[in-house]
């Protein structure tokens, strides 16, 4: 359990770091002054930078404290000991995750990241869900671009259906509607990172849609409904027509999404009672709409094409050495901010009447790692403050720990983002 005594409510680990700094930012500017607080890195200088920063942002609260610290375990214990939660923001997650996922898993301390790497994440579960378990550490990776808005919208569809249909779900389709982004430093090195620390074999069995998941599925989760199976053209086009969404190719993080919206499904099946179990037929897919469908077979090639080069030596040198950005180097944030948003639309059928449908819609316009920086801060304070707002604990809460999914922070953390700066949020 986490101790009430602690200095801290919240510790942001990598606060110099690009996406760091930017949810240093969304705290400073948007959460309540009088949390207790500290930024943390292994660099006095940066961080007093960061501070400095966060002081002209917001004269109105009292800046953060400085947390100087070594990565290493018996200092990350140390850290972790004086907060309630850790955000981290330290990757690649797959090269750098682990000690602290240990460190907070061992004192009972929460943890949130903004990882994309589900191989780590399911080594992370091999290995320390248990211990999570045993000390009340909620950790939650994989609270960041991937996977908040398909699991988060997924939870929402699901939670509809139930309270207007008094029904379970058969299928959701998730959906990519539009977006332009650009992708920093991190990103890319943590992808690379990914295939330089996994077996092939491992890589392929994390890519499984229930690589994550906590339970067996039935072929009624493994299958989606008649009316929604490809039929063989589209199949072996890898494309799909959706009525009222248009023409879908492969998303990009489809099977990130896919393996953490499955593992909700089987942790929400397993509370007692199941208020918030998708229902025992549940079935996800997640699409990217395209412009057309010569593009979109075009783009479905591509894609699955790109591992087989990714896992080559020579090719993630050259693409180091000459096309990708170094850690900590990202997009300008003021042409991201006038350039780019991203659209997510999610649809969910009743089971078994699936004319019976609810609908969720999250824009947001401006830089992709501010937006992370948001869906941090604002999950942060579920698990730093709880039952502030509904005064209800959240589904991760009844669980008592482990490492979970950002579904389990329930409607707060939906509250939450309806209301904070920037987001659209929209249940139909």
């Amino acid at each position: 359990m986490v101790v009430d005594n602690r200095p801290y409510e919240l510790v942001l680990y990598g606060a110099s770091g690009y996406t760091g700094k930017l949810c240093a930012e969304h705290i400073t500017m948007h959460l309540p002054t009088n949390l207790n607080w500290a930024v943390a890195g292994r660099s006095a200088d940066k961080l007093q930078g960061v501070v400095k920063k966060l002081e002209e942002l917001n004269r109105d609260r009292n800046p953060p404290s400085i947390e100087v610290t070594a990565h290493q375990k018996d200092d990350l214990h140390a850290l972790v000991r004086k907060t309630r939660l850790v955000v981290t923001t330290v990757g690649p997650y797959s090269k750098m995750g682990e000690p602290m996922v240990e460190a907070c898993a061992s004192n009972g301390t929460h943890y949130l990241d903004c990882t994309g790497e589900s191989p780590w994440f399911r080594q992370m579960i091999q290995r320390y869900h248990r211990l999570a378990q045993s000390t009340g550490a909620i950790i939650i990776p994989q609270c960041g671009i991937e996977s908040v808005p398909a699991d988060l919208l997924t939870y929402i569809v699901c939670n509809q259906i139930r309270s207007r249909f008094s029904s379970s779900t058969r299928n959701v389709t998730h959906v990519l509607y539009n977006a332009k982004a650009s992708a920093s430093g991190g990103t890319l090195s943590s992808i690379l990172a990914v295939f330089e620390t996994f077996s092939i074999s491992y890589l392929i069995k994390s890519m499984h849609p229930f690589a994550l998941c906590p339970t067996s599925p039935s072929s009624s989760n493994r299958n989606a409904p008649l009316h929604a199976q490809q039929s063989l053209y589209e199949k072996l086009l890898g494309v799909a027509n959706i009525p009222g969404m248009g023409i879908m190719t492969d998303s990009p993080g489809a099977s990130v999404d896919t393996a953490v919206v499955n593992r909700s499904w089987g942790l929400l099946s397993s509370l007692s009672p199941p208020s918030t179990s998708y229902g025992p037929n549940f079935f996800f897919k997640e699409w990217m709409r395209s412009t057309g469908l010569i593009n979109a077979a075009i783009f479905h090639y591509a894609f699955m094409a790109a591992p087989l080069f990714l896992i080559m030596p020579p090719i993630r040198w050259l693409l180091r050495k000459f096309v990708f950005l170094s850690p900590g180097d990202g997009p300008d944030l003021d042409q991201a901010g006038r350039r780019e948003f991203i659209e997510y639309r999610t649809i969910g059928e009743a089971d078994p009447d699936a004319s019976k449908k609810t609908s969720a819609r999250l824009y947001y316009e401006g830089s992709m790692y501010a937006f992370t920086g948001i869906l941090l801060a604002e999950a942060a304070m579920v698990l730093a403050r709880p039952e502030e707002k509904s005064g209800q604990p959240c589904e991760a809460r009844r669980l008592g720990g482990g490492l979970l999914t950002t579904a389990c922070l329930g409607e707060e953390f939906v509250d939450r983002l309806k209301a904070a700066h920037g987001v659209v949020l929209e249940v139909q």
